[in-house]
């Protein structure tokens, strides 16, 4: 055993101790111990070759939102509208509008349904240009509506029971469960953006069974702001954990409140259109015809 009242030169020092042993002390063999904070300095980021250095391996960074691991795509947020997207709102309308007007004998033909919805379509692009409040939506498109159909009938009370009527009416458009879920598997966060009134879109949404595959719905009701407006948009982004623009994309299927709200916010805009019909005075968008159609890897090219 090396002695510790002997000087020796520091050449033998290394050939006499055991490994752990200087200075004419005797350490126990350490086990190496993990880094507890790995996180780089900002200091130690320095330029290199003319060119600034980024390195990502702060563990404060690396929060399960900020994680991109290597191959996943770079769209990872999917902001779905519901009415015409997922949820078959041509189908609820005439449901629940049929209904109503059978209980009070008067049935509507197709004809009178069709000019119904296009009465409904021009009163919503109001609101979605602040010409009009939500309630003179409501009431107005029925007081156009049956002014020709039946003017005897009370526009404010056909109005409220139709509302009551679409809280049961959850149909879904063919492939939205399947795409939904696909979707999911394949690692995207998704969430609802929609205008409407909260109650009735959340019983919709029970009814048609899309909830598990949704993180979050931002209704403009409750959100106090309609689409395309980006006060509407900034209010749900804030809501969204680790949320960038440049890895979002909305699909709808309006051209006035999801393409053009989609352009306002920032973010890529998905046009679901059967018909495939863009008119030229819009950006470059994603053209979808079917759900199936959504892959969000083939829009990044």
């Amino acid at each position: 055993m090396v002695s510790a009242s002997k000087t020796y030169p520091p050449s033998c020092i290394k050939k006499l101790c055991p490994r752990g042993a200087f200075r004419g002390h005797f350490f126990p063999k350490r086990e190496r111990q993990p880094k507890h904070n790995t996180s780089p300095s900002f200091a130690s980021i320095r330029p290199r070759r003319g060119k600034t250095l980024f390195r990502r391996a702060a563990s404060w960074y690396d929060t399960e939102e900020n994680i991109r691991e290597e191959g996943s795509p770079i769209i990872r947020f999917l902001l779905f509208d519901l009415d015409d997207t997922l949820l078959d709102f041509r189908r609820s309308e005439r449901t629940s509008l049929s209904r109503v007007l059978a209980r009070r004998g008067r049935p509507p033909a197709d004809s009178d349904l069709d000019n119904y919805s296009r009465i409904n379509v021009k009163w919503w692009q109001k609101l979605e240009c602040g010409e009009v409040t939500r309630r003179e939506v409501i009431v107005g498109r029925f007081e156009e509506f049956l002014s020709s159909f039946a003017p005897e009938l009370c526009a404010a009370e056909v109005a409220d029971e139709y509302e009551c009527g679409l809280k049961d009416c959850g149909f879904l458009l063919p492939g939205a469960l399947e795409n939904l879920s696909r979707l999911r598997d394949e690692g995207y966060l998704m969430y609802a953006v929609t205008n409407g009134a909260g109650d009735i879109q959340r019983s919709r949404v029970r009814l048609s069974g899309i909830g598990p595959f949704i993180r979050e719905f931002f209704i403009s009701e409750e959100i106090g702001y309609e689409k395309p407006s980006p006060l509407f948009f900034e209010a749900a982004f804030k809501r969204i954990p680790g949320f960038r623009k440049s890895e979002a994309a909305l699909i709808g299927d309006s051209l006035t409140s999801d393409v053009r709200g989609a352009l306002n916010a920032g973010v890529l805009p998905v046009w679901f259109s059967p018909r495939a019909y863009l008119p030229p005075s819009f950006p470059r968008v994603e053209v979808i015809r079917s759900l199936d159609e959504i892959r969000p890897r083939e829009w990044e090219q």
